[in-house]
């Protein structure tokens, strides 16, 4: 593996060669996540692939016991922490460790936490241009690593996030208390994240969508959608 981490090529030879034994074995390339490979089988099984470290999911792990010299549960996986229970099926991901040093970051540890991530009936306005204002690198950097959350453990945030997404360019103080905000209800509830598994033999998909419109003052609707299952 340590020819990986040197030549430019190194990454796209790995790539190729693990591409082919997949292939080999009748594996099947996802159309959407090129490094997602699936086999339809009697025991359906999946491989991600994510540099050296490979994920397995799947019920029979035995036909692959010749390939794989060490078979580990998953600990941390792209930033999240993930706790199995393999009785009940249920993979539970958060970014507890990643909020912590986040928060270090922002200076947010002797704040109070807060119970919901936006002030109820607050209007956020864009800032009228009196001259030429400073860039706020800490709100653009605030929303990117709020975009990164809401997008893989923490989907709560998601509406409250994308409301200050719109003022990257010129924040004001409000937007800033706003963001703010969010970061005292990520310290109250830095423990939450993303149970993934099995409910029943009888799982359904139930959407959600919500839309608002005559509360926005400056002609910018918001949807929000979001799919559980």
């Amino acid at each position: 593996m340590k020819s990986l981490y040197g030549l430019k090529q190194s990454p796209r030879d790995w790539y190729l060669r693990i591409k082919q034994f997949f292939v080999e074995e009748e594996f099947h390339l996802s159309a959407s996540y090129a490094c997602f490979f699936i086999l339809n089988d009697i025991n359906p099984c999946c491989f991600s692939i994510h540099v050296e470290d490979l994920i397995i999911i799947g019920n029979n792990l035995d036909a692959f016991g010749a390939h794989i010299a060490c078979v580990f549960n998953i600990g941390y996986v792209f930033g999240m922490k993930a706790t199995s229970n393999q009785i009940k099926h249920f993979i539970f991901l958060s970014k507890e460790l990643y909020l912590s040093s986040l928060l270090d970051s922002f200076c947010m540890g002797s704040f109070k936490p807060v119970s919901i991530p936006q002030v109820p009936s607050s209007k956020l306005l864009p800032l009228v241009i009196t001259g030429s204002e400073p860039a706020n690198i800490h709100y653009r950097r605030a929303e990117g690593l709020f975009n990164d959350l809401f997008s893989c453990t923490r989907p709560d945030i998601a509406y409250c996030s994308s409301c200050l997404s719109q003022f990257l360019s010129l924040p004001s103080y409000d937007h800033e208390l706003a963001f703010l905000h969010i970061f005292r209800y990520l310290k109250g509830t830095s423990t939450w994240g993303q149970w993934i598994g099995r409910r029943g033999y009888h799982s359904s998909i139930i959407s959600y969508c919500n839309a608002e419109w005559g509360s926005n003052n400056h002609n910018r609707s918001f949807s929000l959608w979001s799919d559980r299952m």
